[in-house]
């Protein structure tokens, strides 16, 4: 089975909002990427890592992402039309959670193994998180502009 890998990037304070709207599209298994998130892991897992590239300290300065899957099909696109309209009028409403841009990737499988070009650093469970809802945080790069 296909799906598309979707991401919205937002700010900080963004991130519960957006969860909730993305929840009222039905849409509740996200994956968040936030440079704080980042940032405490580094701090509080020294015993993982002895070194950690200039470049992933680069892609995640400022990052506050929430990634998600929807089935690569009638239906999946549909929810994507209906989510897109809804996050129109959620960007007007919220100007202070910019950018709101929804980027998306084809991929072969939800566990984040894309056609395209993708990396991954370290992850945590985000279960009971409050800006998350049934889905973990993890970091992830790359995509296409859909707004």
């Amino acid at each position: 089975m296909k799906w598309l890998e979707l991401h919205l990037d937002t700010q900080p304070a963004g991130i519960e909002p957006a969860t909730e709207l993305l929840s009222e599209y039905g849409i509740d298994s996200l994956m968040i990427d936030e440079e704080g998130d980042f940032k405490d892991f580094l701090e509080n897992n020294h015993q993982y890592w002895d070194y950690v590239d200039d470049e992933l300290m680069e892609q995640m300065h400022g990052k506050s992402r929430i990634t998600f899957y929807l089935e690569d099909s009638a239906e999946g696109y549909n929810t994507l039309a209906q989510f897109r309209i809804g996050l129109s009028a959620f960007k007007k409403q919220h100007p202070e959670y910019a950018p709101l841009i929804l980027s998306m990737e084809m991929s072969k499988t939800r566990t984040g193994r894309t056609t395209g070009s993708s990396s991954t650093s370290p992850w945590r469970s985000a279960s009971g998180c409050s800006s998350c809802r049934n889905g973990s945080r993890r970091r992830r790069t790359g995509a296409s502009s859909l707004s």
